[in-house]
This record gives structure tokens, sequence and C-alpha cells, in this order.
């Protein structure tokens, strides 16, 4: 099972303008990809794990930020990405005592990332979103809570629980049913107006 660790003079690769997110992530000071930081689409890249995409030469990165930071994770610019995979590291993140360190890329539109954080009670100020690559003096990095396709941890849900509790409290006496919404039926850009069955 994956643990926290923290990492010193990690090197964070920002993806580049071609997305390539399979190159991006967190490298430890032997240049080692750092498992838990990987961009996840389900199952990991094998070229990422089996050490075909390691050692990484940090000769160019030169910029760096001192301090410690908890990693937060990838910013995404789509809602259901961004929602649960940008912030697949909640739990960690609302306990955090450190700056919040994203990887994000450069002209990315930040408005829906900020929004979400808001909502999630998030401190602005305590938040890093790193566009160019940096070595990080000290890096926390936590296993993500969520993983598309694969998992969802139970951490990671009641995290979310409670900021939907803490933002849409239940009316007293309301009856609570749950909605599932499933797109994978559904034609590419097709809206969707949900009601109630046999309505």
């Amino acid at each position: 099972m994956a643990q926290t660790v923290c990492y010193e003079n990690c090197a964070v690769i920002c993806p580049n303008e071609s997305r390539r997110y399979l190159l991006s992530g967190l490298y430890d000071s032997d240049g080692q990809i750092i498992g838990e930081s990987l961009f996840y689409r389900a199952p990991p890249p094998a070229a990422a794990v089996n050490g075909k995409a390691t050692p990484r030469d940090r000769s160019a990165v030169t910029r760096r930020l001192d301090g410690e930071f908890l990693f937060g994770g990838y910013v995404f610019d789509h809602f259901g990405h961004c929602l649960m995979e940008t912030f697949s590291r909640l739990p960690a993140v609302h306990e955090a005592a450190c700056q919040v360190l994203f990887i994000g890329e450069p002209g990315m539109d930040y408005k829906l990332f900020w929004s979400l954080a808001d909502l999630m009670g998030l401190d602005r100020k305590q938040i890093v979103i790193l566009t160019e690559s940096a070595v990080v003096s000290r890096l926390i990095v936590t296993p993500a809570g969520f993983i598309i396709r694969r998992f969802i941890s139970e951490e990671t849900v009641r995290a979310f629980e409670r900021v939907g509790a803490a933002r849409c409290p239940q009316r007293e006496n309301a009856s609570v049913r749950p909605l599932y919404v499933s797109r994978s039926n559904t034609r590419r850009q097709q809206a969707l107006l949900f009601r109630r069955k046999g309505h």
C-alpha cells in the first residue's frame, strides 16, 4: 500500500504546450520518477513504471522553490477531471500545514480551478500553481485518493461529502435519494435533462 513520503530536492516537471503529460511529474534527487505522482490514465503507462522513462536528466531545470510543500496534483480545465482528478488528494490538502503545489501548464485558464478551490474551502494564499519546471527543496507526496477508471478511496468520498454537507446543508425532514449519472451511453456533446421517473 502506498504511503506518504517526503522527498528532498524533488524535480517537478511540468507538461509543455503539447500536453505530453506522460513526461511530466515528480522525479527524486536521483532522477527516478515518483510513482505516486504519475499522471494516471488507467492503467498507469508502462513506460513510466518499468524504467524506460527514467532516470531523467534534471540539468535543464534551473528554477528552485525553497521550503516545504504538499503535492496537490495536476490542474485540469475540464470540469469533471478538475473536480475528481485535480482534487484527488483533497483530504491531505484540507489538512496541509504547508503550501500546496499543483502542476499546471502555460496558457491554461484557471478560473474553473479557483472556483472549485473556493467551493472546497481552500485558502488561495496556500496554493501554488507551477507552470515552469522547478526543483523543490522538500515535497510531501501522498497517494491519490482517486484514479480514473480504477478506484476512489473511502477517505476521499468522505472529504467530498463534507464539502457537500457544508455547501448544501440538508433541510429538516427532507428525504434524501441518490442520483446516479452516467454518460457511457450518450453521444458526445449531448445535453441531458434529468427528471423523475414517470414524468
